[in-house]
């Protein structure tokens, strides 16, 4: 996200798959202060009316991989919107996700307020029901 597109009082969710490889295959020597840790996140700010450079944040991305079934609300919310947007845009990633498992990840999520994963669900069935009446005409239907 470009820096210039985050202002004072807006929210910005970055969701991030993250892939694994085998260390042990590559022959890497992980450093000590890494151990146990997928990683590290650093995000850099400014505060524009009293700092005049900005600030490094760095955290350490703790390996705890958990189910998708214990998964926070939000997270799964979260999950669901990604799924939709990759599958829309025929992301090569979204392969396996259908726009029916969206909805099942964002009613399997709280929202607050709820109006919002409802509208979002509505418009996820409208999708479906665009996509179905179009291929029952015969008509190429691609999400690209």
């Amino acid at each position: 996200v470009d820096a210039g597109d985050i202002g004072p009082g807006h929210n910005v969710t970055a969701v991030y798959e993250l892939r694994m490889h085998n260390k042990a295959a590559m022959n890497v020597a992980e450093p000590e202060e890494f151990a146990g840790k997928l990683g590290i996140f650093k995000i850099r700010y400014k505060n524009n009316i009293t700092d005049t450079e900005s600030h490094l944040l760095k955290f350490f991305i703790e390996n705890k991989c958990k189910s998708f079934d214990s998964a926070s609300s939000s997270f799964k919310f979260a999950a669901g919107v990604t799924g939709f947007a990759d599958v829309l845009r025929g992301s090569k990633f979204a392969k396996d996700w259908r726009l029916t498992t969206a909805i099942d990840c964002i009613e399997a999520g709280k929202v607050v307020p709820a109006s919002d994963g409802k509208e979002l669900i509505e418009f996820i069935r409208k999708v479906i029901s665009l996509k179905d009446a179009a291929s029952e005409e015969g008509k190429v239907v691609t999400t690209e």
